[in-house]
């Protein structure tokens, strides 16, 4: 019980002697800081001569546009709405092609166009209960006419 007593009292003597010191100590930094600081020369830029990054550019330049995603175009031959998707049989030059995008406002006869899109092989859609053999997922279509 002795050594706890005194463990005790050492604890406590080295928590007051750091608050004590923290204050002081902070007194101490608090002075400097209200201080004006003096001038400094301006430093030269570290980065100066070095090349902007691709994707950046240089400052004050403006980016360039991303290239543009081949356009494609086909006549509508059949709309079908299902699960969020709008999904389009097409017609370009002959070829039947699906493409499903967000839900779009075509019929059929309409011509639309979109960019780029994921194709996917063999795809299942449950809602439609049917395979495709082969259809491009993209973010919208638009009507051409």
């Amino acid at each position: 019980m002795k050594k706890f007593a005194i463990l005790l009292a050492m604890t406590a003597s080295v928590f007051l002697s750091g608050c004590s010191k923290e204050s002081s100590e902070t007194a101490q930094t608090q002075a400097p800081a209200q201080q004006p600081a003096p001038a400094q020369p301006a430093a030269a830029d570290p980065h100066a001569g070095m090349a902007a990054h691709p994707a950046m550019g240089s400052p004050g330049a403006e980016a360039a546009a991303p290239p543009a995603a081949p356009q494609h175009q086909g006549k509508v031959v059949k709309v079908t709405h299902a699960a969020g998707y709008t999904y389009l049989q097409l017609d370009m030059s002959g070829r039947e092609v699906w493409v499903a995008s967000a839900p779009v406002n075509v019929k059929a006869g309409d011509t639309v166009a979109w960019a780029g899109g994921a194709v996917m092989q063999n795809f299942t859609s449950k809602s439609l209960r049917r395979t495709f053999d082969e259809i491009t997922f993209v973010e919208t279509v638009s009507v051409v006419n």
